[in-house]
């Protein structure tokens, strides 16, 4: 299930069923409430995009695989890949976080190679037939 409450990010997804997100988002903010301070800038809203997939070990759970690309090792590619994947994202959940946005000559292809990606990956799941 996927929960959207505007472009924010919440320290516990209970906090949407209590309507407690405005008081949790200032508090974020505070010093000493964030672990590390500079992961407030790594949070997803501040790019202007939705977050990239966020994985865990084991590496493979209920037929769900790590992407390759983040087990490499390859740093430029680990970034690449998060951008492409918020950039797809965004576009598929909330595209209207993308009107107005200048993107980079790099941002589109990223964007484009995603968009082919998910139009290969529809065209090679198998098709449910219909008595």
């Amino acid at each position: 299930m996927i929960i959207i409450a505007g472009p924010t990010l919440y320290s516990n997804c209970c906090i949407l069923y209590y309507g407690f997100g405005l008081c949790d988002g200032i508090t974020r903010l505070l010093p000493g409430a964030v672990g590390d301070p500079e992961s407030i800038e790594f949070d997803s809203f501040k790019t202007g995009l939705l977050d990239y997939p966020q994985y865990t070990r084991p590496e493979l759970v209920d037929g769900m695989q790590v992407p390759p690309v983040l087990l490499g090792g390859n740093h430029q590619k680990i970034q690449r890949w998060r951008l492409q994947q918020a950039l797809g994202r965004t576009y598929e959940r909330r595209p209207d976080l993308l009107e107005g946005r200048e993107m980079s000559e790099t941002e589109q292809q990223l964007l484009d190679e995603y968009l082919q990606d998910q139009l290969q990956e529809h065209a090679t799941q198998p098709r449910r037939i219909e008595d």
